[in-house]
């Protein structure tokens, strides 16, 4: 399913999705970096700070006349001397331990690889080892700075710099929006001449398109371009095939009339197939018979209420009511002619069987489809031969006029048009015919 909603999903949709996917691990991979970065840039500072105090303090150090330690110079720093004043220096021997007042007493306690101040503050430090002339032993001078501050100042940095990072990824993805919709502009040029010949306004694909879409377009036109003489040829094919045959059968019709009637039987019935089967195969040539046949629409509820006063004259002894509930705003992508020998080889099968109503109707099918159901109240088909009536040639009734092509016709019809053709049970006990064909747009 979720394949199925990517391959579906619109192309500008797809590269706005991709484009966010590769921009959220950036944005996590900046959220990890950039803190780490400037938490490393501020405390880099300080301890360059701290070793130039170490420096300055083992300048300074220096043995009293009593042989301890003792600075010559007072530290310049104010934080040394304020108590709790966030910067401590410690200086340690075997023997001794020094602390700045700012310690106030209270030793830097060695917490493994941390440095813990007075207030359990952790330190930013530097520890160094140095040896004073005249001094016995090695001095530790230790000097540290509450990492509190940098910790705040990291904070409110990153807010700035989040602040700014979230314009910037608001305004990248707007450009990124207007780069892919100037990038498939071409595509959408595209779909609107694809509209135009839909709706019959072109003959072919116009305009100016990039390297990579101009192949598409110059197939669809030799598509379209061979679709349309295919169709002229068939269709001059036809005609002239039609006039080259009416004569000769004509003449054998003229020639029938003189025979016996005794003997004539047995010429009219294969002399009527034969009128039959080249309708049928002329009517199969002339399929889908328009050449804008993206655009053609018929309305299937006109068309019924023609054939309806039609049929009511042929089958006038019969007294049956014909009840057309289509909607005169329907439209149905199917050329005219072939609607009507549609509708009219279901309508007028369902007249022959019918004992006094039929019904139109129609059902919504699945997206652009419609379902237009005719229904009688005759006799029916039995249920293990709905599936053959649409066979060529077969027939249920012998004694009944007909060639059994009507409905054959009507299910190869439907096909042309990405249709279909199905028969059930109706609820009136007859025979329910189901024609599903697409839906146009209204006129």
């Amino acid at each position: 399913m979720q394949n199925n909603t990517l391959a579906t999903r619109s192309i500008k949709s797809r590269l706005l999705l991709s484009s966010i996917i590769w921009l959220l691990p950036v944005v996590l991979l900046v959220a990890i970096l950039i803190p780490q970065v400037i938490n490393e840039h501020l405390h880099r500072n300080v301890k360059t700070q701290i070793d130039l105090l170490i420096d300055l303090m083992e300048e300074n150090l220096a043995l009293t006349e009593e042989g301890a330690l003792a600075f010559e110079h007072k530290m310049p720093d104010p934080r040394f001397r304020k108590p709790y004043g966030g910067l401590y220096w410690q200086i340690t021997t075997p023997t001794s331990q020094l602390l700045s007042r700012s310690l106030w007493n209270e030793p830097v306690v060695n917490n493994e690889q941390t440095r813990v101040g007075p207030k359990g503050e952790t330190l930013i430090y530097i520890e160094r080892q140095v040896f004073l002339e005249g001094y016995p032993s090695p001095i530790s001078i230790l000097v540290g700075r509450d990492n509190n501050p940098i910790a705040m100042t990291t904070q409110k940095l990153m807010k700035d710099v989040w602040l700014i990072f979230m314009v910037f990824i608001l305004c990248l993805i707007a450009i990124i929006t207007v780069q892919v919709g100037w990038a498939i502009r071409p595509l959408v040029s595209l779909q609107e001449e694809l509209e135009k010949l839909k709706n019959g306004e072109v003959t072919s694909l116009t305009g100016r398109f990039p390297l990579e879409v101009s192949p598409l377009v110059e197939s669809l036109n030799t598509l379209v371009f061979h679709y349309q003489d295919l169709l002229e040829r068939a269709q001059n094919h036809a005609g002239n095939l039609s006039h080259a045959l009416k004569t000769p059968l004509s003449i054998f019709k003229n020639l029938v009339k003189k025979v016996p009637e005794t003997e004539r039987a047995e010429w009219d019935k294969p002399l009527n197939d034969m009128q039959h089967y080249i309708d049928y195969h002329l009517g199969r040539s002339k399929m889908a018979g328009s050449p804008n046949i993206l655009s053609v629409s018929s309305c299937p509820a006109e068309r019924v209420d023609a054939m309806e006063q039609a049929f009511n004259k042929v089958y006038s002894e019969r007294g049956i009511v014909l009840v057309n509930e289509l909607d005169n705003a329907l439209y149905v992508a199917v050329e005219r002619r072939d609607l009507d020998e549609m509708l009219g080889n279901l309508i007028e099968n369902a007249y022959k069987w019918a004992n006094s109503v039929i019904s139109v109707s129609l059902a919504k099918g699945i997206n652009d489809e419609v379902t237009i159901i005719i229904e009688d109240d005759g006799p029916g088909v039995p249920e293990n031969k709905l599936n053959e009536i649409t066979q060529r040639g077969y027939r249920l009734d012998e004694t009944t006029p007909g060639t059994g092509l009507g409905l054959n016709i009507v299910a190869e019809m439907a096909h042309s048009y990405r249709g279909k053709v199905g028969f059930e049970a109706g609820v009136r006990g007859g025979l329910k015919a189901c024609l599903t064909l697409r839906q146009a747009n209204s006129k």
